[in-house]
């Protein structure tokens, strides 16, 4: 269960491959590329990342192996000349430099089959859980009334392909915290003898 960047290439690009932005929320990464409609979101990810060019932002990612399925670790974006914006028409630019984000270390119950941080004391873990949005912005996940949940990005997800005329598609990545416990009231307590 280490962490091991993702050395896998990219495939030679076809005629009917599929648009897809790659978007990772708060590191200011957004990157077209073309896939095939039986791509999985990680051969979107090592298309993004085997796009890198000297002038613009460097992408790269991290995978770990949880009980025998891969999840997203990390994900690295070091950004130069600028690359560092959003907002409406890319108006506000932030500073160049790395922008880096890892998941907490988990393991899975046996039992339960629940993620498990592998810091006892934890009451929440970080999570990166992705996002696929078709070409009228409808969320795959909620249109199908799926719940979220983290899942292994390197195999083709049930719920849908990345079929041409729903393209094209915008994968976002996002940093999520799951709670796994509630402070219970000793943190109230401890809150409104601060005030």
């Amino acid at each position: 269960m280490g962490r091991a960047p993702s050395r896998r290439t990219s495939r030679t690009r076809k005629t009917d491959d599929v648009e897809v932005t790659l978007d990772i929320a708060g590191m200011y990464f957004r990157r077209k590329v073309m896939v095939a409609e039986t791509a999985t979101v990680e051969d979107v990810m090592i298309a993004a990342r085997d796009a890198n060019t000297a002038n613009d932002a460097e992408f790269s990612f991290d995978s770990e192996v949880i009980d025998g399925k891969t999840f997203l670790d990390g994900i690295t974006v070091k950004h130069r000349n600028g690359s560092a914006k959003s907002g409406q028409d890319n108006r506000r630019v932030y500073p160049d430099g790395t922008y880096q984000y890892y998941d907490d270390s988990v393991t899975i119950d046996p039992v339960s089959g629940l993620f498990k941080p592998k810091d006892p004391n934890k009451l929440f873990v970080l999570a990166w859980q992705y996002y696929v949005y078709d070409k009228d912005g409808i969320d795959l996940s909620r249109f199908r009334s799926k719940p979220r949940k983290v899942v292994p990005f390197t195999t083709s997800d049930t719920d849908f392909e990345f079929k041409r005329e729903f393209a094209p598609y915008t994968v976002v990545w996002r940093l999520i915290a799951i709670w796994l416990d509630s402070y219970g009231d000793s943190l109230k307590v401890s809150m409104s003898m601060d005030d």
